[in-house]
């Protein structure tokens, strides 16, 4: 889990940094479905990836 870095009560986790250390992708489940998310490092502008609206 990303306690602290990521703002959502989901289950946040795998966070991995992108090559640049300026991003952080991880997966969520912030809408009810697990998706793909970045943020920026501090965990602002959150944007979600992929839409698959399931498992």
């Amino acid at each position: 889990m990303l306690h602290g870095l990521i703002g959502s009560a989901a289950g946040d986790q795998n966070p991995n940094l992108s090559s640049k250390g300026d991003r952080i992708a991880y997966g969520s489940g912030r809408t009810g479905h697990p998706e793909i998310w970045i943020s920026k490092i501090d965990g602002s502008q959150p944007i979600r990836l992929t839409q698959m609206g399931g498992p």
